[in-house]
């Protein structure tokens, strides 16, 4: 294993999100190569990691966090914990 595919949605009806406002965090560091897809009131987005960059390994869980601030100033973060068997 050595690349992993995040794919995840960002939606706000009201204010809308820019694409510069939404963040990824794999173990605490932050993920780059953001690819953002239009969809009905926000963005479906993809980020492609190298495992090995942020410390991801079989067996031992890893935690990703999701971050998003929309265009009034309101952030929401998720965080998930994940394990690759």
């Amino acid at each position: 294993m050595t690349t992993i595919l995040f794919a995840f949605e960002v939606t706000d009806s009201d204010s809308g999100i820019s694409t510069s406002e939404i963040t990824l965090e794999i173990n605490g560091v932050l993920a780059g190569g953001q690819i953002v897809q239009a969809i009905t009131g926000g963005y479906r987005v993809y980020y492609s990691i190298n495992a090995f960059s942020f410390g991801v390994t079989n067996r031992p869980p890893f935690q990703w966090q999701v971050t998003a601030t929309d265009n009034a100033g309101n952030t929401t973060t998720q965080t998930h914990t994940l394990t690759i068997d």
